[in-house]
């Protein structure tokens, strides 16, 4: 399909490389039964690329900038000499159709479409069905322009209305599926006000082309693309053609797009044009005018690119130049003027021609940049960074709360516009609970954590503004909940704070003070020396009361001797807890008996605690 418009001897391999690096770019090529495919990315802006002829014209202008000669071809038209006049009256409301186009095809021998064809849309996913609907897909593949065939014959009263649908009225599409209208979709009515078409989404099964059809009348028209997006959206009918339409597809290329196809139904469905070409455009769109100079384009792209050489890739795109000294008025293409407005976008075209990887690679100059100002403000983000990146949501709750959620202390506004947001609040605990009573039927386990200011009230004196972090763990259980707290003090590498978490009802919270948090964090771990004397290891195992808790056990056995480096829960199984305990003298290598007396002591403080050892 691309080569019928495309004259290059480049591979497909080439073709492929060089769009990629400077135009739509082809996400990878397939082989389809006899057929080469190029998956190409259009992005919603480039509707214009979005067929053979788009993509031929883009490869027509990328190629030679590789050093392969191409050249585009121009689309094969129909002539029509026909005097006959259009038969079909057409009724237009001007407020959503811009253009309208039809001719009546007499004559139609309906058969399978030739092979070649069949092969390239089977190729595309697109089934076959005969030579008359697969010239309409086809020729909207190859040129852009959705176009669709009636049973000439089936419209009774030789007229169609354009119109806005009346809400409820029902209309059967060619799949078989029956809709009520919105009362927004754009539809053609018969002249008896029997919907027949749902313009630029899908055809009606009432006038459409079957086995016994001689005579089609062949229509293209250019509707109210946010219509159409609403219509295919709301009645779920994602079709090709819609997918066209809904991104205001250029007017002006629906004339060679529909001869074209009239083309094709003479050659491969002996067809015989039967009337005039009606054409309703009352208003064309002008043609949009940018001024730009030289160097202006220069300083926009940050190196030269010769006027002989701009000239020829803006031209081959489809712009044509006046050149006047240093000044060039460029006329934008009516396929572009949906996406080239301003002199950036003149360069921008050139630029991806050209080749961004030929531009120059230099490194940026200047000074590095220096440390934040407010480096507080970092540690804060490192703290958010940290908590969701252990599951953690962040939440932002309001600074005014309820008269139940402060003490008898807290600042009342004198005017609140309710009772529930009448106090500065004094701590972030009461609006995390109120976040988590919103969230209750949440069963999963989760965390919401908060940083944000509390007011403090000063005698005679603004409220004390202080940032807080806290937080609240829903449906988790402690030492889950535990242990995200003393990994974000590891990893901020505060020890001389204990991280201290709270149990209320079900759940388990914590709050501290960001100033207190940023005095004893340190960016980087604290080095200790290696020891030169070896540890000794041992694990014990005791028996803990249901109301013990872990940490103070650690605590316990840690201060039962200075030589005690380190105590790890290393297994738990029902009531009875291990610990591993890291006996360390820096100053000489324990022996047993050394170690003997130091668990005496351990032990000894256990079982005040109290706890059984096994």
């Amino acid at each position: 399909m691309l080569r019928e418009f495309l004259d290059t001897k480049a591979s497909v391999a080439k073709i492929a490389e060089c769009m990629s690096l400077c135009g739509p770019s082809i996400e990878r090529v397939t082989k389809e039964g006899k057929e080469t495919v190029y998956h190409v990315e259009v992005t919603t802006n480039r509707v214009d690329a979005a067929s053979s002829y788009g993509l031929a014209r883009e490869a027509s202008a990328i190629l030679p900038e590789f050093k392969i000669p191409a050249k585009l071809k121009t689309i094969p038209q129909a002539k029509v000499s026909s005097k006959t006049a259009f038969p079909v009256e057409i009724v237009i409301d001007k407020t959503v159709c811009e253009r309208f186009m039809a001719i009546k095809l007499e004559n139609v021998d309906l058969a399978a479409s030739p092979d070649f064809m069949q092969s390239q849309l089977n190729a595309i996913g697109q089934r076959p069905i005969n030579n008359a609907i697969d010239i309409t897909n086809y020729a909207m593949f190859m040129t852009g322009t959705p176009m669709h065939a009636f049973d000439y014959d089936k419209l009774v009263t030789q007229k169609i209305v354009v119109r806005i649908a009346k809400k409820g009225e029902s209309f059967t599409t060619l799949d078989n599926n029956t809709h009520a209208a919105h009362g927004n979709e754009i539809v053609f009515d018969d002249g008896n006000g029997t919907i027949i078409d749902i313009p630029g989404v899908m055809g009606c099964a009432n006038t459409a082309v079957s086995a016994t059809t001689k005579t089609i009348l062949l229509v293209s028209e250019h509707m109210d693309p946010l219509k159409i997006r609403e219509t295919s959206l709301k009645h779920e009918i994602r079709t090709y053609a819609a997918n066209l339409n809904e991104k205001n597809l250029d007017p002006h290329m629906m004339e060679s797009g529909l001869l074209y196809a009239v083309g094709l139904f003479e050659k491969h469905a002996k067809a015989t044009i039967g009337s005039t070409l009606f054409d309703w455009y009352p208003n064309p769109e002008d043609k949009k005018i940018i001024t730009v100079t030289k160097d202006a384009i220069d300083a926009i792209l940050g190196i030269q690119i010769s006027d002989t050489e701009m000239i020829r890739i803006l031209e081959t795109l489809g712009f044509s130049l006046k050149q006047k000294g240093n000044t060039f008025t460029i006329t934008v293409p009516t396929f572009r003027n949906n996406d080239v407005e301003i002199p950036e976008d003149i360069a921008e075209e050139i630029a991806r021609v050209y080749g961004y990887f030929r531009f120059p690679n230099e490194l940026m100059e200047g000074r590095l940049t220096k440390e934040s100002q407010n480096p507080q403000f970092a540690f804060e983000n490192q703290i958010k960074t940290l908590l969701s990146g252990w599951g953690g949501v962040e939440v932002y709750t309001e600074s005014l709360v309820g008269k139940d959620m402060v003490n008898e202390n807290a600042l009342r506004l004198k005017n609140p516009l309710g009772g529930d947001r009448e106090y500065l609040r004094t701590d972030l605990v009461s609006s995390l609970f109120d976040a988590a009573r919103v969230n209750k039927h949440e069963k999963r386990p989760f965390h919401l954590f908060e940083l944000a200011h509390v007011y403090l009230p000063q005698p005679k004196k603004l409220p004390k503004e202080e940032m807080r972090l806290a937080g609240i763990f829903v449906n988790t259980d402690y030492r889950h909940a535990k242990g995200v707290l003393e990994a974000l003090f590891e990893v901020l590498h505060i020890t001389k704070i204990q991280p201290v978490l709270q149990k209320k009802k079900n759940y388990f919270f914590y709050e501290f003070t960001i100033e207190e948090l940023y005095k004893n964090y340190s960016p980087h771990a604290v080095f200790t020396e290696i020891p030169i004397v070896p540890p000794q290891i041992e694990d014990i195992t005791v028996i803990l009361p249901e109301d013990m808790k872990v940490g103070a056990v650690i605590e316990t056995i840690k201060e039962s001797s200075p030589v005690i480096r380190s105590v790890e829960l290393t297994v738990i199984f029902e009531d009875a807890y291990t610990f591993r305990i890291t006996y360390l003298d820096p100053e000489k290598t324990l022996t047993d008996k050394d170690v003997e007396i130091i668990r005496d002591g351990v032990h000894a403080r256990l079982q005040k605690l109290p706890v059984t050892i096994k």
